[in-house]
């Protein structure tokens, strides 16, 4: 009885993995660099993990800290206690995005986690061709989620996640609500510690902006139309990560990750960690065939007190066409 629910097991693993991996074909016409800035809710793009910034986002396979939530829920039951972490990125334009994260275990088998981002400006003057100036009217806009996140562990080296979000998009009058998954996996492979993982991000149903829009001919007759579909910026992901060099008091992690975005051409990620003495770690990501800001950089400390672990996480890339780009994060592991 124990050899067929063992088989029956692996046999629901390849098939996870077979759909894993066929999905993002079946979406090839919507995939590409011929859909550029045509997906809706762009700030999920932004990691909110410094670590994983540091890394050119080539995280999936990345465990450390809370933050695993977002990259890949089926690492949650990795991390086998509860952690928090808490991120500040200095975006573009006097933009900034707050991250906070939430991850505790159930029992050794089922972890669950909580997570949320926030995309906000300071109020801004609306100006028009009247008034270059401002109209003394001001405007701004907020871009959130929150979701819930499940990871269950399947077997000694595999497991699984799913999260469902809710994401919001609010811009003067206009409001754009949608509802989307995340679906994980992770594997350690039993060679060294080599481990893979399949994840696609945020997919659901086409969103649009509530209420509709007036428009007025040149004969001035005044039609009443709604606003136009998109779609969830979609990502699939695979991702391999090993450690390569592991010495006293040094130890080089290296990742490979390919990125397969719904809108925009498919990318990679070549990254390094450097960990020395158990406490510093120097992180450098570089992207190919990415038009903007290529290599990213960055560094974290680690501190243990009291059996809790504290560390510290900086990011920072320089934008090809805009300002530069800081992260910082704190975690807390206990």
């Amino acid at each position: 009885m124990k050899f067929m629910k063992l088989n029956n097991l692996k046999k629901s693993i390849i098939y996870l993995f077979i759909i894993l991996l066929l999905f993002p074909f079946s979406l090839n016409a919507e995939m590409g660099d011929e859909r550029v800035g045509t997906s809706i809710f762009t700030f999920l793009k932004i990691n909110p993990s410094a670590r994983s910034t540091s890394l050119g986002y080539a995280s999936a396979t990345l465990y450390g800290n809370a933050s695993i939530i977002n990259d890949n829920p089926a690492g949650i039951i990795q991390l086998n206690k509860k952690a928090i972490s808490f991120s500040h990125l200095d975006y573009f334009a006097d933009i900034d995005y707050d991250y906070t994260a939430i991850a505790f275990p159930i029992n050794s088998n089922l972890a669950i986690g909580i997570d949320a981002g926030i995309l906000h400006m300071n109020p801004m003057e609306i100006t028009d061709e009247y008034n270059p100036y401002g109209t003394g009217e001001y405007f701004t806009f907020t871009d959130y989620f929150i979701s819930l996140a499940w990871s269950q562990r399947m077997s000694e080296h595999f497991s699984f996640g799913i999260s469902t979000k809710y994401v919001n998009e609010s811009y003067l009058d206009l409001k754009t609500e949608s509802i989307m998954m995340t679906l994980g996996t992770f594997y350690s492979t039993g060679y060294k510690d080599l481990t893979v993982s399949v994840v696609l991000k945020n997919f659901g149903n086409r969103a649009k902006p509530d209420g509709n829009y007036e428009t007025m001919d040149l004969d001035g007759n005044i039609s009443t139309s709604n606003y136009q579909e998109f779609s969830p910026p979609t990502i699939f992901q695979l991702s391999s990560s090993m450690t390569t060099i592991n010495r006293n008091n040094f130890k080089l992690l290296t990742i490979f990750q390919l990125n397969h975005p719904v809108d925009n051409s498919e990318y990679y990620v070549v990254a390094n960690e450097l960990n020395l003495f158990n406490v510093l770690n120097l992180r450098m990501g570089y992207k190919i065939n990415y038009d903007d800001a290529p290599l990213s950089l960055g560094f974290g400390i680690d501190a243990k007190k009291w059996g809790k672990k504290i560390s510290f996480d900086y990011a920072y890339y320089h934008h090809k066409y805009l300002l530069d780009v800081k992260q910082i994060q704190i975690n807390l592991n206990f």
